[in-house]
């Protein structure tokens, strides 16, 4: 039945179907892309909070903007090239982060470090 309608609107609207948007093409490769840096980006910025209720004075400047950064609009913001960049950088973090509390029963008990130690480890794992 959609194929149908879709057939009808096509010829109606004289919609040419010969071509197609090179950026639809590109979706699934952008998605995958966005998913993996917000995944990373909201990973880090949970896990700074948690660490910032204990340690206020361990968080640097620059990732206490991180935690103020909305990670879908961080995404948007950066061109093709930064976005491997920063998804590098913010994996680096975590990996530090993972590491430098894994000894301090009160961070490493919550919700938030044990995220990031599991997406460090199915990272790695890739």
């Amino acid at each position: 039945m959609f194929k149908d309608h879709r057939d009808i609107i096509i010829k109606e609207m004289g919609i040419h179907t010969d071509l197609q948007r090179c950026d639809s093409t590109q979706i699934r490769a952008n998605i995958k892309r966005m998913s993996r840096f917000t995944l990373f980006h909201k990973t880090l910025s949970n896990l700074l909070i948690e660490i910032k209720k204990y340690e206020p004075n361990c968080i640097s400047k620059e990732l206490h903007s991180l935690i103020e950064t909305n990670e879908d609009g961080e995404y948007h913001r950066l061109r093709k090239h930064e976005i491997e960049e920063k998804l590098k950088y913010l994996s680096e973090q975590l990996y530090i982060h993972v590491t430098r509390w894994k000894d301090d029963k009160r961070i490493n008990a919550t919700s938030s470090y044990k995220n990031a130690k599991r997406l460090l480890a199915r990272t790695i794992a890739l």
